[in-house]
C-alpha cells in the first residue's frame, strides 16, 4: 500500500502479532507511535510485565504520547 497524501483513503490490512516481528520488518531508526491514556512510566511497566525487553529493541524506537487513544479528525 503506498501512501496517499491527496485526501483520499485506501484500504489496507495491519496486522500486529509481536515486537519482533516490527522489529525484523522495520528498518533502524523506525518509531512506533502509542497514543494512550496511561503515563509513559505505567506503559512501559506494562509492556515489560507481558515480556518485552523494550532496551533490546534495535530497529523500533518507541514514543509515548499520552492522549485519549481516540484521534478526531475535523
Amino acid at each position: 500500500m503506498e501512501a496517499c497524501f491527496d485526501g483520499s483513503k485506501q484500504s489496507g490490512r495491519l496486522g500486529f502479532t509481536g515486537y519482533q516481528v516490527l522489529e525484523a520488518f522495520l528498518g533502524p531508526g523506525s518509531e512506533l507511535w502509542m497514543f494512550n491514556e496511561l503515563p509513559k512510566k505505567e506503559r512501559e511497566k506494562k509492556l515489560t510485565d507481558g515480556g518485552l525487553d523494550i532496551c533490546g529493541l534495535e530497529s523500533i524506537k518507541l514514543v509515548h504520547c499520552e492522549e485519549n487513544a481516540v484521534i478526531r479528525q475535523h
